[in-house]
């Protein structure tokens, strides 16, 4: 049997009668209609965000498959269940919006049209100094699936670009780094950083004061991977200390984020409700029936998640 959760009640119906369109209404149930005579039954469960120790209330469970890029939700605290497989959605639209994204917020922090849109409110004419892509240098942290294409495609565009990952990486117009002293050359010579990085045990809290002092004085922060990848009062504190010059945020801590948060109030903080880059489920549909019939057949899977590194 598969169950289906998803934090978001309307999408979590919707994959529910997708896949019980695909296998059969007896085959798939919501986590909400689970009962107690039927847990023992469910051996997949395709999810977003589940509760903790959801996992842990199936005996049989083999097969965690998560509606997004993202895991980190499978293995917070002590979710995870040994032994059962994880897989995630690896879909290129994703990396292309996510792309776009960055793209979007590198140019506008460039050519300064926040600031001209704050002139506009105050009737203020007044021209400011702005940079091209061949000016600056992006530095990438995390060159996975999206960060290869992202910035793969930067390069393309014409902006200088450095990226660093845990293992060595090799990409075409993109100085490839990895290791703590690799990482520190990386952070001085950047412009703009965009942490794209999987959130796992090593990468919490990994945008901390003593990375930030790292960067390039006046170097602006972007971040598209996990809120946990980032101590917040050191980026506040790296701010309004003008080691960096800004930021920009799409992802947080706690999503909504809370209403008493001091980013909400910062000028050089601009904050977006984690919707870089959003999963399509016509796109995604696809890659999740495949993987369900593969486990079926041969117990295996695509773009399979190992828990020792926990990506």
């Amino acid at each position: 049997m598969i169950l289906v959760y998803c934090i978001h009640r309307g999408i979590g119906k919707i994959w529910a009668d997708i896949l019980s369109q695909e296998f059969g209404e007896e085959q798939v149930v919501l986590s909400e209609n689970v009962t107690e005579n039927i847990k023992d039954k469910v051996q997949i469960v395709v999810c977003w965000k589940a509760p903790h120790r959801m996992f842990h209330e199936f005996p049989n469970l083999k097969l965690i498959h998560s509606l997004g890029a993202g895991v980190d939700h499978i293995f917070e605290g002590d979710n995870a269940v040994p032994g059962a497989k994880i897989a995630r959605i690896v879909d290129p639209q994703l990396s292309e919006d996510m792309y776009e994204f960055v793209l979007g917020i590198l140019l506008s922090d460039m050519k300064r049209l926040t600031t001209y849109r704050d002139q506009q409110m105050n009737k203020e004419w007044k021209e400011l100094t702005y940079r091209t892509c061949k000016d600056v240098t992006v530095g990438i942290l995390g060159l996975g699936v999206i960060g290869r294409l992202v910035a793969s495609k930067l390069s393309k565009m014409g902006f200088q670009v450095m990226g660093w990952s845990r293992s060595e990486k090799d990409i075409t117009g993109v100085d490839c780094f990895s290791g703590p002293e690799a990482l520190e050359v990386m952070l001085s010579k950047t412009d703009y950083l965009v942490n794209i990085l999987p959130l796992t045990d090593r990468t919490r809290g990994f945008i901390n004061k003593a990375l930030l002092e790292q960067l390039k004085t006046g170097a602006y922060v972007i971040n598209v991977g996990r809120g946990p990848h980032v101590n917040d009062k050191d980026l506040i504190d790296a701010i309004d200390e003008n080691q960096i010059s800004g930021a920009a945020l799409d992802v947080f801590h706690q999503e909504p984020l809370d209403e008493s948060h001091p980013f909400w109030s910062h000028p050089k903080v601009f904050l977006t409700p984690h919707i870089a880059s959003i999963t399509n489920i016509k796109t995604a549909q696809s890659q999740v029936f495949q993987n369900i019939r593969l486990f079926r057949e041969k117990g295996e899977v695509n773009n399979e998640v190992f828990g020792d590194r926990q990506y």
